[in-house]
């Protein structure tokens, strides 16, 4: 072998075609090899072992560094190597260290030079590509290879939302119904059908964290949150001093921090696909009288949504509170949807009184006419005007048949506007909801404790004047944070009062940060001792120490005795029973799991698990997983920010150690468990000591209004501020508080109540069908989406394995280990760190496990693995395969020829042809087709490689003549087909714009004709007042002028890219060829273990 080895010669690494490199020096069994650039391997290798071989060169190759093709002649020398080759300039000599191999082949040019592919790449890349079309003509991608349990009207909002143009709507779905999975659902869709692919999502800052979670292990999307510290990282180890937002496709703000000024500024200027806002109800514009006030957050959000610079810019505003928000305020979110679906707000006001008349309408129909207890006259009537029709042409369309009554419904319910833009599905429609039921834990304490908190007390007290005086709001909120550590624990208390003492004891430097700030260490770090070490006062030293001896010095903690004491009845009453434990502090949650060890007992273990927000993923999925499967009572004691983003639904009781002061708090924490899902009834415990302020917080949320049994989450316009006015009047002296907290409730049980029953009033029957259509959501999701299990997780192997991945099996999930050179050529930017991941590849398996990723189409790696296997390079391209015959498969012997029809139109798709030829002249795409059925299930022991001796190319020129007329014969038939159908298409898509348009550009002309009306009734004023609006009023003129003029553009350009679509013209390719041999039995040679 060593005779084949010279200096010079051109050789590749055994097993990894494609490595190439020049031999530079033989000395005994080690070769001295100068690789290419793309190949990281040891220069120094063993030929004798078998790893290394000599090029054996094509007929065409490529010379290095030009690129430039040739034909290669004769020998042209041997020490070192040279070749005559015939280029397009001439014939050269060329020295073989200066050629390589031209993979930029077709596949039979490859299979007649002998570049024929193991029959394992070749079947890889014939599946590979036959699942990806079928992945990406599902009508629902997001069904079959996202890790969600979808319900059927996730589905249709999804179906309504990427079928509409453009994708712009309001999802107001009430909380727990699923609006982050729905977004997230239609960012996934959007995103494979090739729309979006920059993606902005705007949220609350406890929220962030949420997100990312939920797009990382449900939708397999990447999503960077970019806030101070990610800039800073940016600048400091990247150098990175650009646009921040600029840097990543996906990104993920807080409200607070991207409305700045400067980082709003740097946001404009980026070309987003796609913004997605939720709490949208923040995006606020509110008017009194004559004057509007909007917040930051809205003019950002404005300008990002701006028709007139973004029209076709997808976006989705999330809120579950759209009927508790202000006439103005619900029409300012639709007008940046959509700013001429209204031609005015009285317009919008107008529409909203009719609607609810039309939506009775509309609902009394669809049972029947006549209408019971109604005149058929007045029915009539009514039909008549919203729908522009003679009454004998309505009363003749409802009394001819069934069919045209609901059509005739069909048509009224169009009229509903705002159901064109917003969508909200409600529980009582939907259904699967368990109820809640609350319950109160009292605890008396002793008095002592009432001695020592009635100290504390005082001292906070004492605080909140000398904040009041020095006008310090940050130290004001550091005595907020003592008073909630007052109601949480003794010890978390005694704990932050000492550690404030020992920073004033060292003199060490406070930490001084805006009130702002503190609030949010307090949401992220969810620890107390930092926040109340801040803004520190020498005076308090002495106080401090006394303060926290007389704490120290209490012989016990009635709190922790009684909730032991309940926690004992509650696994008395079922022993099996796994309770979910919340607290706002991380020094009362490492308490609770103190008392809890100590409880448990040899013969009734206590599983006990803490989850917070600073646990590494590892971690929090360990106590997810342990919570969820240990056997015996379980507690799993989680902080605010650790179940955000986590669901419980396997757990039905929830321990409220300590009370959040706002009532969305609360709903968050049940909305843990309370969740579609949930078979049992939720039971919440709320733990309160008596004759405490925290006895009358919980008076407020449980008695006014029942935020432990009601679902308050659509309330937040209502509730939003209660935690605010809770820390206002809990600065007032015990007797002003008692009066103030009775008011406060009062207030509150009166809004919510009005609420409540405005929100049932305004039920709205045609909101809720286009909401939620049963009958389409049934539809797609009786479908079949993406592979069988078996299919899914027999691709993905092969595909890992064809990337040098070793895979092993950990219980439900699979250790992955990347290696070079595959690893460094296409996956290094997935590996700064690690080479390995944790994968499943069922989209049902271990859902909630942060650290494991589900391998499917959509994930980074996997899409970068199907990019490399679908390169016309692969070596699959061209190959030989070998199998038995079976059921599916008769005994023959032929060519098969893959390829791949491309139709364009409104809908373009992509197909697959496999032509099989046999060497008796047989075409059959019925026998192609089988094999490619056989291939997806990636059999091993009966399958092999034909050898290359044994591959007679002579006929291969004649039957890819015979598939390719085959395939001709097929184009032709199904362009007569595509023509008729395209046609139909374009006429129903294009009457469907011409109506979406012309009622825009009515309403956008009617918005001119009444702001031109407004500027000149101003001009024309001689009040100073109104005058000082009409630069307001004359910007207001600019943008309705403006609007009227792209309307008209973007009316022009849509209709004229649909009438391209009329007339599409068909084309195919080859994308792969093999030498087939189907034998009557199994005489396939299996390799060695050691090979």
């Amino acid at each position: 072998m060593s005779s084949s080895f010279v200096t010079g010669a051109l050789v590749e690494f055994v097993g990894q075609p494609g490595t190439y490199g020049v031999l530079e020096e033989l000395n005994g069994a080690v070769a001295t090899v100068r690789w290419d650039p793309d190949v990281d391997l040891s220069p120094r290798v063993n030929w004798k072992s078998g790893n290394l071989q000599r090029v054996e060169l094509p007929s065409t190759v490529v010379r290095l560094g030009t690129e430039e093709p040739g034909l290669l002649l004769e020998p042209a020398g041997e020490d070192p190597p040279k070749w005559r080759v015939h280029f397009l300039t001439g014939v050269r000599t060329v020295p073989e260290s200066a050629l390589r191999p031209n993979r930029n082949l077709d596949a039979i040019t490859k299979i007649k030079n002998g570049q024929i592919g193991s029959y394992k790449r070749f079947r890889l890349g014939l599946v590979t590509r036959h699942h990806r079309l079928a992945h990406l003509h599902d009508d629902l991608v997001s069904l079959g290879h996202t890790r969600v349990d979808v319900k059927p009207h996730q589905v249709g909002v999804v179906h309504r939302v990427i079928t509409s143009y453009p994708h712009r709507f309001l999802l107001c779905d009430e909380v727990g119904l699923g609006k982050t999975i729905e977004a997230g659902m239609i960012l996934k869709e959007l995103r494979t059908r090739g729309i979006v692919k920059r993606c902005l999502i705007i949220v609350p800052p406890n929220l962030r964290r949420q997100w990312q979670f939920e797009l990382k292990t449900k939708f397999n999307e990447v999503f960077s949150i970019l806030d101070a510290d990610t800039v800073g990282y940016l600048q400091k180890t990247e150098g990175y001093t650009g646009n921040p937002f600029a840097r990543y496709d996906s990104i993920i703000v807080s409200d607070a921090w991207v409305t700045g000024d400067k980082r709003a500024s740097e946001v404009r200027e980026v070309d987003w696909d796609m913004i997605i806002v939720d709490e949208a109800h923040h995006v606020r514009s509110t008017r009194q009288g004559n004057r509007v006030s909007t917040t930051r957050l809205y003019r950002l959000v404005r300008d990002l949504a701006d028709p007139a610079r973004a029209g076709r810019r997808s976006i989705l505003f999330l809120t579950a509170t759209p009927m508790q928000l202000q006439t103005h305020e619900l029409y300012s979110l639709v007008e940046l949807l959509d700013p001429v679906l209204f031609a005015s707000e009285d317009h919008f006001e107008g529409h909203r009184r009719r609607a609810r008349g039309l939506s009775r309408l509309v609902e009394q129909l669809s049972e029947g006419y006549p209408i019971p207890g109604e005149e058929p006259s007045t029915t009539l009537q009514q039909v008549g005007s919203w729908l522009g029709l003679p009454e004998r042409v309505v009363q003749e369309r409802l009394e001819s048949s069934t069919q045209e009554r609901e059509a005739l419904c069909r048509e009224l319910a169009d009229r509903h506007l705002l159901s064109e833009i917003l969508i909200r599905n409600r529980k009582k429609v939907v259904g699967g909801f368990m109820p809640r039921r609350a319950y109160r834990w009292a605890v008396t304490l002793t008095d002592d404790e009432r001695a020592a908190l009635a100290l504390v007390e005082d001292y906070v007290q004492n605080g909140f004047a000398l904040a009041e005086s020095e006008r310090e709001n940050a130290f004001a909120f550091v005595m907020v944070l003592f008073q909630k550590l007052m109601a949480s624990s003794i010890r978390a208390l005694s704990r932050s009062l000492a550690g404030r003492r020992d920073r004033l004891l060292v003199r060490a430097a406070p930490l001084k940060a805006p009130a702002a700030l503190l609030e949010q260490l307090f949401e992220e770090r969810e620890t107390a001792r930092e926040i109340a070490e801040a803004h520190l006062h020498e005076a308090e030293a002495a106080e401090l120490d006394a303060l926290v001896q007389t704490l120290e010095a209490l012989p016990g903690d009635s709190k922790g005795e009684e909730f032991i004491r309940q926690m004992t009845i509650l696994f008395d009453e079922d022993p099996e029973a796994k309770v979910l434990v919340f607290t706002e502090f991380r020094e009362t949650q490492n308490y609770v799991g103190e008392l809890l060890e100590r409880a448990s007992r040899p013969r009734r273990p206590i599983g006990i698990n803490l989850f917070h927000g600073q646990l590494k993923s590892l971690a929090k999925d360990d106590a997810v997983e342990s919570f969820r499967t240990g056997s015996g009572p379980q507690v799993l004691v989680s902080t605010e920010a650790g179940g955000e983003g986590r669901n419980f639904q396997f757990c039905h009781y929830l321990v409220n150690y300590d009370l959040p002061w706002n009532p969305m708090r609360v709903e968050q924490r049940i909305g843990r468990v309370d969740r579609i899902g949930q078979e049992q009834v939720v039971r919440v415990f709320n733990l309160y000591s008596e004759g405490t302020v925290e006895e009358r917080v919980l008076d407020v949320l449980e008695r006014r209004i029942n935020a432990f049994e009601e679902t308050v989450g659509g309330l937040d316009p209502i509730l939003g501020g209660t935690e605010d006015d809770l820390r206002k009047i809990l600065r007032r002296a015990p007797a002003e508080r008692d009066v103030a907290l009775e008011e406060l409730g009062q207030r509150l049980e009166e809004q919510v109540k009005r609420a409540r029953q405005a929100d049932e009033q305004l039920r709205d029957f045609v909101m809720d069908v286009k909401s939620y259509s049963r009958e389409i959501a049934e539809k797609i999701a009786g479908r079949e989406h993406g592979l069988s299990p078996a299919a899914q997780q027999a691709f993905m192997m092969a595909l890992l394995a064809d990337a040098r991945t070793y895979i092993k099996q950990r219980g439900d999930e699979y250790e992955l280990t990347f290696h070079d050179p595959f690893r460094g050529d296409h996956l290094y930017e997935f590996f700064a760190v690690s080479p390995r991941r944790w994968a499943v590849f069922l989209p049902d398996a271990l859902r909630d496990i942060e650290h494991v990723e589900f391998f499917a189409f959509g994930h980074a790696i996997v899409e970068a693995i199907v990019s490399y296997v679908l390169d016309d390079s692969y070596e699959g391209v061209a190959g030989s395969w070998r199998l038995i015959a079976g059921d599916d498969l008769r005994s023959d012997t032929g060519w098969l020829f893959v390829h791949q029809l491309n139709t364009p139109g409104i809908r373009p798709r992509s197909d697959l042809v496999p032509v099989f030829v046999s060497d008796d002249g047989t075409v059959s795409t019925r026998v192609g087709a089988a094999l490619v059925e056989r291939g997806t299930l990636f059999r091993r022991s009966e399958e092999g490689d034909i050898p290359v001796d044994e591959i007679q190319v002579g006929s291969i020129d004649e039957a890819a003549e015979a598939a390719d007329a085959h395939v001709g014969r097929l184009v032709a038939q199904r362009q007569q087909a595509v023509a008729g159908d395209a046609d139909k298409r374009v006429g129903r898509e294009r009457e469907r714009l011409e109506a979406w348009f012309s009622h825009r550009e009515r309403a956008a002309e009617d918005k001119l004709a009444n702001t031109r009306a407004t500027v000149e009734r101003i001009r024309a004023s001689t009040d100073e007042g109104e005058r000082r609006i009409l630069p307001v009023w004359e910007k207001n003129l600019e943008d309705a002028q403006e609007l009227v003029h792209e309307l008209a553009v973007d009316r022009a350009r849509r209709i004229a890219e649909l009438d391209k679509h009329r007339s599409p013209i068909i084309d195919h390719q080859l994308v792969s060829a093999a030498r087939i041999e189907v034998r009557p039995s199994l005489t396939i040679e299996v390799p060695s273990m050691a090979e």
